[in-house]
């Protein structure tokens, strides 16, 4: 199983044929290498992440969460920004 994190999403795959050095194919741009997309891509918005110990793992959990939060507001600010363009942008001619 295979995981890559994007901006805005999470996707997990398999490799469709067996390989012994898919490691080295993966990102190699002439790999004739083929994943299978194992299940629907997460959105990182639908990820919540939780745990009551205070340790390490919390401190990430805590981080990836801000991540997250800074992110939900950024998408906030664009579609809000793009709203007011399309009513101020438009001219009667």
């Amino acid at each position: 199983l295979l995981a890559f994190l994007f901006n805005d999403f999470l996707l997990f795959s398999t490799i469709k044929t067996s390989s012994n050095n898919w490691q080295s194919q993966l990102f190699e741009p002439k790999s004739n290498l083929q994943l299978k997309l194992y299940r629907l891509p997460l959105l990182l918005t639908d990820i919540v992440i939780a745990n009551e110990i205070l340790n390490d793992h919390t401190l990430w959990v805590r981080a990836i969460n801000n991540a997250l939060e800074e992110y939900q507001t950024t998408e906030k600010l664009i579609l809000t920004d793009k709203a007011l363009f399309s009513i101020t942008g438009k001219t009667n001619l």
